[in-house]
């Protein structure tokens, strides 16, 4: 049987090592940015895409073609498109990971390839599909780069079921980050960028392994902040679309308003 858990534990380890090495193969060739050579924004009010377009390299096939969007401050808007229709793309050149081809991305009136992408940065919050944590406490991982108190963090962790989990460990929030669930991972990634307070707050595909009534105080949560704040998310459900108040369907490439009723 050992033999068996061998071959197993290192099959997983494998398969790791090889996203990682993607992960890093991606940031040696990402381009350089002058960080602090641009615009600096201290307020987003909103975000707009001009005649947006953008082809992978080496891809033929345009992701986006002419896309005029609008995402404005104090309202939260749902991404809805089957796989590979370019939600997780559109986010990427929304917080400026990827630069698009054609067109632009302009924060307020300002370009944002001439913006000072650190303090762009400092204002976003983004969970992406695949959770990345320092081997480290919660409590390191839940402010990395600013002070976080206890406080503040048993407020949020209410808001997502966490408290009662995180107190019910020997250590708390000074209990190494290992053996959670995926799911725990995944709210544990939201909790850490609402902490943030950024006035972006953006979520692809994070309630995929989130149970229903998990699933309703995160929107519930989203409903309680967002005055304030662009919010963003992306799903598969139909169902969740009804807590946005604008539904941006990538299919049809069109906006509509909707209605958000508790």
């Amino acid at each position: 049987l050992n033999p068996i858990i061998g071959i197993a534990q290192f099959a997983n380890e494998y398969h790791t090592a090889i996203v990682s090495l993607k992960d890093i193969n991606q940031l040696i060739r990402y381009p350089d940015y002058a960080l602090k050579d641009g615009k600096k924004v201290a307020t987003l009010e909103r975000i707009s895409l001009e005649q947006l377009g953008f082809i992978y390299p080496n891809s033929k096939k345009k992701v986006f073609d002419g896309v005029n969007m609008n995402f404005q401050k104090g309202f939260i808007y749902g991404i809805h498109g089957k796989s590979g229709q370019g939600k997780s793309t559109l986010f990427k050149i929304i917080t400026g990971v990827y630069q698009p081809t054609e067109g632009k991305v302009v924060i307020n009136d300002i370009n944002l390839q001439t913006v000072d992408m650190n303090s762009y940065w400092t204002n976003i919050g983004y969970v992406m599909q695949r959770t990345h944590f320092f081997q480290d406490t919660v409590r390191q991982n839940m402010g990395p780069l600013q002070v976080v108190s206890e406080e503040e963090m048993d407020a949020v962790a209410k808001y997502l079921d966490l408290y009662d989990e995180i107190h019910s460990l020997e250590k708390a929030w000074d209990t190494a980050l290992c053996n959670f669930s995926e799911g725990q991972m995944r709210r544990l990634d939201i909790m850490r960028n609402i902490l943030k307070n950024a006035q972006i707050l953006i979520f692809d595909e994070v309630t995929a392994n989130i149970d229903e009534k998990r699933r309703e105080h995160f929107y519930e949560t989203l409903h309680k902040i967002s005055a304030g704040k662009i919010i963003i998310f992306s799903t598969h459900n139909m169902e969740e679309l009804k807590e946005a108040d604008f539904v941006v369907d990538l299919e049809q490439m069109c906006t509509s308003r909707q209605v958000y009723k508790k």
